[in-house]
């Protein structure tokens, strides 16, 4: 078996990166990494990757963020506590509500 990259380096949606500043290193896409753990090639290779030194890790509070112009939205672990931080109630009703619908599909 081979594990074959498309790009000029390795990673994907799991990279990092200089983007903004010199020094200043960011998880570009780090959202997506659940999917990795989650998905076909963690499932297939996961032990042989963690026999070669992977160790994956995770938040146990804050998971993402979004920055924009007028402010900032984090999603935690505790789907209450992110909620909590939207500014709209219907915005915190709306998420709570998707989150019930993707609970529901993914049963």
């Amino acid at each position: 078996m081979a594990v074959v990259e498309r790009n000029p380096q390795l990673g994907g949606f799991i990279a990092s990166g200089e983007r903004t500043l010199p020094g200043y290193v960011h998880d570009t896409f780090s959202s997506w990494h659940p999917l990795f753990v989650s998905g076909g090639a963690y499932g297939e290779l996961g032990d042989r990757l963690h026999a070669h030194g992977l160790e994956y890790r995770n938040s146990d509070d804050a998971l993402t963020g979004s920055i924009e112009r007028d402010g900032a939205t984090v999603v935690y672990r505790d789907p209450e506590q992110s909620a909590a931080g939207f500014a709209d109630p219907q915005d915190r009703e709306a998420y709570r509500a998707m989150l019930a619908e993707w609970s529901f599909l993914l049963a």
